[in-house]
């Protein structure tokens, strides 16, 4: 049996994960900011996933901000919005980064 250690670089797909998306990279990819008719679907799908997460979590759907990714997340989280960590240095550990995103209070 192969053991993948690198996931801070890529993580595998849960099949159940892959299936329940699969429409949204075929034949639902409309952008769902859009105000046509499809696009306005796809958003109350979205929508309805949101809230069904919420309610796992205990929490209210305008409560969770969804974000494409570890790097975004932490930005959010803990920058305030004053400091954005950098993508070419995303290998680094995010808390080494946001520590001294933090202390300089700068972008590099």
């Amino acid at each position: 049996m192969d053991i993948y250690l690198d996931h801070a670089a890529a993580t595998p797909l849960d099949s159940a994960v892959l299936a329940a998306m699969q429409p949204y990279f075929t034949e639902k990819f409309y952008n769902p900011s859009s105000p046509y008719a499809p696009a306005v679907a796809v958003r109350r799908e979205y929508e309805s996933a949101k809230s069904a997460i919420a309610a796992v979590i205990g929490a209210r759907s305008g409560e969770l901000i969804m974000t494409a990714g570890a790097t975004e997340s932490i930005n959010l989280a803990f920058s305030g919005g004053d400091v954005m960590l950098s993508q070419p240095l995303s290998n680094i550990s995010p808390y080494w980064r946001l520590r001294l995103a933090m202390t300089i209070r700068s972008y590099w």
